[in-house]
């Protein structure tokens, strides 16, 4: 891997964090649960990490993703006079 302007990086040791936001199906589901990923208490996303890929997975409901996203800037929106 390089920069933009040429000079190298060494990514090899560096996990990657990958957001899976979707709605959620049962093939997901199972894909979930086949890949020993962890369901949160409240059912609404899975966590896990992967070795193979050096990767941090979360795999997110759409529904609450949007909603906690509503939740955390209603304030904001509210100031700016947004429904």
């Amino acid at each position: 891997m390089k920069t933009a302007p040429g000079r190298p990086i060494n990514g090899k040791d560096v996990p990657a964090f990958c957001y899976i936001i979707a709605d959620f199906t049962q093939e997901l589901e199972t894909a979930c649960r086949t890949c020993s990923f962890i369901q949160a208490d409240d059912g609404l996303s899975y966590f896990g990490y992967l070795p193979y890929w050096q990767a941090y997975f979360t795999v997110m409901n759409y529904d609450s993703f949007l909603e906690g996203a509503r939740q955390r800037n209603r304030v904001f929106f509210d100031k700016l006079h947004l429904n």
